[in-house]
């Protein structure tokens, strides 16, 4: 049983990224179903599918995620994932505390009280909160 559902799936994508699967298979759950729409809004992923995955004793839904890749010689889009707070050191910020990713070319993802955004709509919004991720783009 996994406790830290994040990590392990920000380890599922960074695994799929470093062999360059098309596709990951991630749980099901409200904070992975959030994350899944920023992925999709800022274009990490193409398309979402869900299915059932009854090889286990107890059926469990997943989504499949499809990773976009550049070129020809297929590049990832996330170059790196990065957990920043984690169950045993939480890391709040204010908005004018958010943490800038390579200089504003990374995304920073934030759990505000309305729920998971990016570094810019909580800067928008002036929503502080935990900061989850930074992601770096290609």
């Amino acid at each position: 049983m996994v406790q830290d559902i994040l990590c392990d799936t920000f380890t599922r994508i960074r695994n799929a990224v470093y062999i360059k699967s098309s596709t990951v298979e991630i749980p099901k759950t409200r904070i992975t179903e959030s994350l899944r729409k920023i992925f999709y809004k800022e274009g990490f992923i193409d398309e979402v599918s869900e299915s059932v995955n009854s090889s286990l004793r107890f059926k469990k839904k997943v989504l499949l995620l499809r990773l976009k890749y550049k070129g020809i010689k297929r590049v990832p889009v996330i170059i790196k994932l990065q957990r920043i707070s984690r169950p045993g050191l939480r890391i709040y910020v204010k908005h004018k505390e958010i943490p800038k990713v390579l200089n504003k070319l990374g995304l920073t993802i934030l759990s505000t009280s309305q729920g998971l955004m990016t570094h810019q709509e909580a800067i928008h919004y002036k929503l502080g909160g935990e900061v989850f991720c930074s992601i770096w783009l290609f």
